[in-house]
């Protein structure tokens, strides 16, 4: 505990400064805080960048401003954060304030104002630093759950002004009382090289792990056997006192703790970091876990293409290599979340000789860890597929005319390939280590417009996106508009739409996963569905407004426009409840007088629904 008591002793050092710039700090909300998500926890390809705050299942309570300050910045999105507000302050941090319901009348005024002007609900406004100065506990909005947001909360944010920098509320003014520790699940031990092998096998293994008198250990009868260079990997979950939301942690360690060796391996904290750099989750964490099982595994090494600057610099040695000439080492690999509660695995590793397993893993060429080839049926024969002036690839074919073709990326070099069937390209920033590339056809009776083309494989996250063109089939002219490339699901059933592009013969598209991808035609419009109007002439009131459930379940929404007697009207747009809203707007709208409503909305293939209609207000 000697070292984690030096770093919390240091950690809380710092807290102590940080806390003096942000004395004047309030809290947003003047409910007892409790928290539904922490700085820093694992979220879907980005690191969360504020702390949500529960509203106890309701919206509408009101958010105060922080400190004095200006609102910088206001947004409005039916995605992200929805409504949101941006307020920069003197002391050179700015405060944001996400899934807003509404802001206060004079910022909806001015913003509403914008919207009309723009005719668009979706705006990113930058207001003069002189219209809306704000004072230390002003109300300016009220809280909701608008855009993504999966209940009703606050996003709470705070960032660095000048380089938008988000930083750990927790350690930064919000005062939230928790005395929970993390909770350890599975350790993961990684082979790191076809060379090595754990417990006979050249996979990931993980254990389960129990508590004990000094934490966390593994199962006596779980003994871990090693011969060559191995990894490490912890998943981990954190509950903060008075919520059951999972949440995540801030700080790890791991070092060797046998008698002659206490040197640490690897260590990273999460109390800052840059949004550019926030996808680099993908390789923190081990994906391929995640996409196959859901469960999320902060891995203790790093992989070649990681740079994340979460790391400690002078703990970079993280992988151990456990031979005849190291046959045991004993570890510490410990855990803390912002409040800096932390619990401790120790564990032991004993050398066994796998030199025959190894063999056999290499004579199977094993590349890091196997990779399952696709079932192809009835693919047609493919001759002189070339790669660019750098690489080939090698093409396979059997007598069932099985075609595969691969091929090893360097994480660190571009790869273009291209034939007379796909081309597919890389820059060298795009993955996070080596990994064996196959690219291959499907003919299936399910793919009408083109085969399927598989790129594998598709347990890996692409930090920026390959560019990809395959030959389609024939599409008659009167469909090319309406076609668009999708990728299946992992069970095949289910498509969804990419988009792209078809010129010619070639459909060309940009992605981040990889997978199997056709070619699909939508020509079924949006299904519009009114909640309000009914009939013509309908008599409505001011607080009923016009309501449409609108719902295309092959490309999506691509653009909507509400119209009253031929002016543009503003609906609100809440996307993830399908729904399209117009509050009557007696400035606007003259009462006893019929109103000609023209509501349009049409999917990314260009299919368009429209409804007319009348109301008196």
């Amino acid at each position: 505990m000697k070292q984690f008591t030096i770093i919390i002793i240091f950690f809380f050092l710092g807290i102590t400064s940080l806390k003096a710039q942000f004395k004047n700090f309030t809290h947003p909300v003047k409910i007892p805080i409790r928290v539904a998500g922490s700085f820093g926890e694992l979220r879907s390809n980005h690191f969360h960048s504020g702390i949500d705050i529960k509203t106890n299942g309701r919206t509408g309570v009101p958010i105060h401003v922080v400190e004095n300050g200006y609102i910088s910045r206001i947004k409005v999105s039916p995605f992200g954060f929805g409504y949101a507000l941006y307020v920069n302050h003197p002391n050179g941090f700015t405060t944001v304030y996400g899934h807003l319901s509404r802001f206060t009348s004079k910022i909806n005024k001015w913003v509403m104002s914008q919207q009309y002007k723009k005719e668009a609900f979706a705006v990113d406004l930058i207001p003069p630093q002189t219209l809306f100065k704000v004072t230390r506990d002003e109300v300016i909005a009220y809280s909701g759950n608008s855009g993504s947001s999966g209940g009703p909360h606050l996003h709470y944010e705070i960032r660095e002004t000048a380089k938008q920098i988000p930083l750990n509320p927790v350690t930064r003014g919000l005062t939230i009382k928790d005395t929970r520790k993390p909770l350890l699940h599975r350790l993961y031990i990684y082979p790191m090289d076809k060379n090595s092998c754990v417990n006979g096998q050249n996979n990931p293994i993980s254990f389960p792990l129990i508590p004990s008198s000094k934490g966390y250990g593994i199962k006596a009868s779980n003994k871990i056997y090693i011969d060559g260079r191995v990894g490490f990997g912890i998943e981990v979950v954190d509950y903060i006192s008075g919520s059951w939301a999972k949440c995540g942690i801030n700080h790890a360690y791991i070092k060797r703790n046998s008698v002659n060796n206490q040197d640490t391996l690897y260590a990273f904290d999460i109390d800052r970091f840059h949004f550019y750099e926030s996808r680099y989750i993908n390789a923190h964490i081990d994906y391929s876990r995640k996409w196959h099982t859901g469960h999320k595994v902060h891995r203790m090494f790093r992989l070649p293409g990681n740079n994340l600057s979460i790391y400690r610099k002078k703990y970079t040695n993280a992988a151990v290599l456990i031979d005849k000439n190291n046959p045991s080492e004993s570890f510490k690999l410990e855990v803390a979340d912002s409040w800096m509660n932390s619990s401790c695995l120790r564990f032991s590793v004993s050398y066994r000789d796998y030199s025959k397993e190894i063999k056999e893993f290499q004579t199977q060429d094993s590349f890091l860890r196997p990779i399952k080839p696709f079932t192809l049926a009835n693919a047609g024969s493919r001759k002189g597929f070339k790669g660019s002036s750098e690489e080939m690839i090698t093409e396979k074919s059997d007598k069932n005319e099985h075609v595969e073709l691969t091929e090893v990326l360097k994480y660190n070099s571009a790869h273009y390939f291209h034939d007379r069937w796909f081309s597919f390209k890389i820059d060298g920033r795009t993955l996070y280590q080596d990994t064996k590339f196959k690219g291959e056809i499907i003919n299936s009776p399910f793919a009408k417009w083109s085969p399927i083309y598989a790129f594998s494989p598709n347990d890996i996250a692409l930090h920026r996106s390959a560019s990809i063109s395959f030959k389609i089939g024939n599409i008659p002219d009167s469909l090319i508009r309406k076609a668009y490339v999708a990728m299946l699901s992992k069970d095949g059933k289910s498509r969804y739409y990419v988009g792209g592009k078809i010129e010619g013969e070639w459909a060309k598209f940009k992605t981040r996963s990889l997978g199997k991808f056709t070619i699909d035609v939508d020509t079924i419009a949006p299904k519009l569905r009114s909640l309000t109007l009914n009939r013509k002439n309908q008599r409505l009131k001011s607080h009923q407004g016009v309501r449409f459930v609108v719902k295309d379940k092959e490309t999506g929404i691509a653009h909507y426009r509400g119209e009253i007697d031929g002016k543009y009207a503003l609906f609100t747009y809440d996307a993830k409840n399908h729904m399209f809203d117009y509050r009557i707007d007696p400035l606007r709208i003259s009462k006893s007088k019929t109103h000609r409503l023209k509501f349009t909305v049409k999917d990314n293939c260009g299919n368009i629904t429209e409804f007319n209609g009348s109301f008196v207000f």
